[in-house]
């Protein structure tokens, strides 16, 4: 079997462009495990915080489910770590994909679908309130600063939080929908290409 490529030309078959389809298992897996990574991270953050609350004022923690994660897991457990190495894993799957989808979409004579601005706005804003987090951590929160407080800490945190979800969520929606379409793609222009064929040794 084989189909028409950009310039007209018949690509056999062992040529065809495959849809990058275990990239974009590995890179929905990656940004699921980092959503669930960090909201961990997030539950254990605030339930450090309440400890501190818990052995100043010896009263009970306002945020029970965040206080339990934390007295579980036990101290000093080293989530940011996990969540790089996730992280990680999920930008070279998703460098690997972007390779393959953007060498299938000049093969097939196609441009690249999928929310790719809604995708990097995603990303660029869930980068900045990183570094935003990482910054209050390191200059506010051990310092305790004139800052250190709840009312600035939980909605900063749970804010990255938020944004990391919604940035995987539409990592994976890119991924599937990019990917979907250049098998659809692939798979018509196989079936025109074959029909070709039989038509060219009909009587």
């Amino acid at each position: 079997m084989a189909f028409r490529g950009t310039a007209g030309r018949s690509v056999p078959s062992g040529e065809e462009p495959q849809a990058p389809w275990v990239l974009a298992a590995v890179v929905t897996a990656a940004v699921a495990v980092w959503v669930a990574v960090d909201c961990l991270r997030l539950l254990y953050a605030i339930g450090e915080y309440e400890s501190r609350i818990v052995a100043v004022n010896h009263d009970y923690a306002d945020v029970l489910p965040a206080y339990t994660v934390y007295e579980v897991l036990g101290y000093d457990v080293p989530f940011g770590r996990a969540v790089l190495v996730v992280v990680a894993v999920a930008v070279a799957a998703m460098v690997g994909w972007l390779h393959r989808a953007r060498s299938n979409a000049r093969r097939l004579g196609v441009r690249l679908t999928g929310p790719f601005g809604v995708w990097l706005a995603c990303v660029l804003v869930t980068a900045m309130l990183n570094e935003v987090v990482w910054w209050y951590d390191a200059k506010v929160f051990d310092n305790e600063g004139p800052w250190d407080t709840r009312n600035a800490a939980y909605p900063l945190w749970a804010a990255e939080t938020v944004m990391v979800m919604v940035t995987a969520t539409v990592t994976a929606r890119l991924v599937r929908v990019t990917t979907a379409a250049q098998q659809e793609k692939g798979d018509e222009l196989s079936g025109a290409s074959l029909l070709s064929g039989i038509d060219s040794r009909s009587p």
